[in-house]
């Protein structure tokens, strides 16, 4: 019995394992090459001159029975918000001098991207959030993001 568990088990893996290669390279686009790509030309613009650094972060919201758990990490990596309404997946892009931030969001459906959801939000940028920001990006001269490693 103990030997046809292990046998299962190992067979479920390499069929989860030769399922995992057959993504297109458009559904696997990440958050860099979504903002890169030109589909956001406003909230480009809006960047140039004003930002030089950047924290891009993958998210996931899941419906919920009444429940919210939120986690965000930042890329490459996702985070989770539990809410009601079927999964969504988006990028949140974090962008602020040592004064102003401008945060902006990107919904994905498949391979379509709604800039602006959820608002994009903007003010202050404090000596507090300043000294814990994760930027993992540089803004070029013409509004592209630049992973930094």
């Amino acid at each position: 019995m103990h030997r046809l568990l292990i046998v299962v088990a190992i067979a479920v893996m390499a069929i989860s394992v030769a399922g995992c290669g057959g993504s297109s390279t458009k559904a696997s686009r990440d958050c860099f090459e979504i903002w890169n790509e030109g589909s956001n030309k406003a909230a480009n613009a809006s960047v140039i001159g004003r930002f030089s650094v950047a924290s891009v972060t993958e998210w996931r919201a899941e419906a919920g029975r009444g429940s919210v758990n939120v986690e965000w990490r930042a890329a490459p990596g996702s985070g989770t918000v539990n809410l009601a309404g079927p999964e969504s997946k988006g990028c949140g892009y974090l962008f602020h001098s040592s004064k102003r931030f401008l945060s902006i969001s990107a919904l994905r459906k498949g391979e379509n991207v709604r800039w602006d959801v959820p608002p994009s939000i903007h003010g202050r940028w404090s000596r507090q959030q300043q000294a814990a920001a994760r930027d993992n990006a540089s803004v070029a001269a013409d509004g592209r993001l630049i992973r930094r490693h």
